[in-house]
């Protein structure tokens, strides 16, 4: 995984009038919530410990509250600019930085529920062979559920973004044994869902 791609691609991006889709690269906020819901509605988080890997400004927080689920968050993410902004956002919500995928690295409770959304999207180089080894690293964090989102192959190549990764569902499905996997992909079409329980 290339940290240094990471920050060149969403630090440009970071402003503090910026809306956290923006920030996030996602098309719009329509999207974003779309995206929310689908991973949202499929995890019962009432009083669940949630890890929020790749959180940004930390967007997942306000539709958490609109939606009246009550959960223990954290929010994690590799850039310091971008956690002081969360911070600044949302003054009353945990917030870290740190590198999940770090071995070394140890995390100030053991979540019942891991939430990643779109931080397998941005090509940087090696994510056909870095997602089987991040999956493994976010099962074994876990004590339940892991939820996470990746961009559809179907969408046709001329629809497709040069700097981000398509995936195939049923190759995803096959990453992740022993436990059950749902895949939801109802709500876009350049998007889907990947429900792992453990």
């Amino acid at each position: 995984m290339s940290k240094d791609r990471i920050r060149h691609h969403y630090e440009q991006r970071l402003h503090p009038d910026t809306p956290g889709f923006e920030a996030g690269d996602w098309s719009d906020r329509d999207a974003q919530i779309a995206r929310f819901t689908a991973m949202t509605k499929h995890v019962d988080l009432a009083g669940k410990r949630l890890l929020d890997i790749g959180c940004g400004v930390g967007d997942l927080v306000d539709h958490l509250r609109e939606g009246a689920i009550e959960c223990d968050y954290l929010g994690i993410d590799l850039l310091e600019t971008v956690i002081s902004e969360a911070h600044r956002r949302h003054p009353d919500a945990s917030f870290l930085v740190g590198d999940v995928f770090d071995p070394t690295m140890t995390l100030p409770h053991v979540p019942d529920v891991i939430f990643a959304s779109g931080i397998f999207n941005l090509d940087v180089g090696n994510n056909r062979a870095f997602l089987p080894a991040a999956l493994g690293r976010l099962t074994s964090l876990t004590t339940e559920t892991l939820v996470f989102n990746l961009l559809h192959a179907r969408m046709s190549k001329s629809a497709q973004s040069d700097y981000c990764i398509y995936w195939d569902p049923n190759d995803v499905r096959a990453l992740l044994s022993p436990g059950r996997v749902e895949i939801v992909d109802d709500y876009l079409p350049n998007d889907f869902t990947v429900i792992f329980r453990k």
